[in-house]
């Protein structure tokens, strides 16, 4: 398992019943920069989206986040 390590994250934070909700994410570390949200539910389920910009290549990358916590998996694509 592997780590990223951001300069600065930022967004929206909510819990209710149903899981936890970010909102309005903000990344950005070196030449990464991208913005999503994403679910996580009661029982640890991802989901969610981010778009990520690599600086030394033009235009936006979507992924969709899905999996759990333990085991999270980031796809191309929504």
């Amino acid at each position: 398992m592997g780590r990223t390590h951001f300069d600065e994250l930022t967004g929206n934070f909510q819990s209710s019943g149903r899981g936890q909700h970010f909102q309005l994410l903000q990344i950005s570390s070196g030449i990464l920069s991208g913005s999503g949200a994403f679910d996580v539910t009661a029982g640890t389920q991802l989901s969610g989206h981010l778009a990520v910009e690599l600086k030394s290549r033009e235009g936006l990358s979507a992924l969709s986040l899905s999996g759990t916590l333990l085991d999270p998996v980031l796809r191309s694509g929504r």
